[in-house]
């Protein structure tokens, strides 16, 4: 029987520790590209659609109030600290999370954790992002699986998560998550 691994986090790296592991892809981040605006393209009813070619993740935009500057800002934020945890690479997960998040010093400690025992990829599909002053919020489902040592005592999940921003010196970075729900695929 495959042990199912539930952490509580805060951001990208959020979710992964909520569900049996997860994390957040991005762009650009000084280390090469790996995708963005410029691999944005428009559909037909003007939603944006984006494959991470770092990790060939589908992004699908779908809905919410944000501007495309908005929506593109806060999604960037979103992807890097999910690429951040997909790739072990804790100064680029401490750069996407609020300072002042009630949960800053145990997501880190707890994606470290998660860090020496499991590989992990993960897919993002972005239903929706809500901008209110400072705050956005982003609806999403992350898909989680191991892929490495261990995958045999981590179950595959996918989970459905409201992700809350802030901005902080002028950017956006994650302030907490809430899991909605978690789906543990066999």
């Amino acid at each position: 029987m495959r042990r199912r691994a539930v952490i509580a986090g805060c951001g990208g790296a959020v979710a992964t520790l909520t569900s049996g592991c997860t994390g957040l892809l991005s762009e650009d981040d000084g280390q090469g590209s790996t995708g963005g605006a410029e691999d944005d393209e428009d559909d037909e009813e003007g939603e944006r659609t984006a494959t991470d070619a770092a990790t060939d993740t589908d992004v699908e935009t779908v809905s919410g109030n944000a501007t495309g500057a908005e929506r593109r800002a806060v999604e960037r934020v979103v992807r890097q600290n999910l690429r951040a945890t997909e790739e072990h690479r804790p100064e680029l997960l401490r750069a996407t999370l609020h300072p002042d998040a009630p949960s800053y010093d145990r997501t880190i400690e707890q994606t470290r954790q998660i860090w020496d025992q499991y590989e992990l990829e993960y897919s993002l599909t972005v239903q929706s992002i809500s901008v209110s002053g400072n705050e956005a919020t982003v609806e999403y489902e992350q898909v989680t699986r191991a892929t490495g040592p261990n995958s045999d005592v981590f179950t595959d999940n996918r989970l459905t998560a409201v992700g809350t921003l802030r901005t902080y010196q002028g950017e956006w970075r994650v302030y907490g998550t809430r899991v909605e729900n978690v789906e543990y695929l066999e």
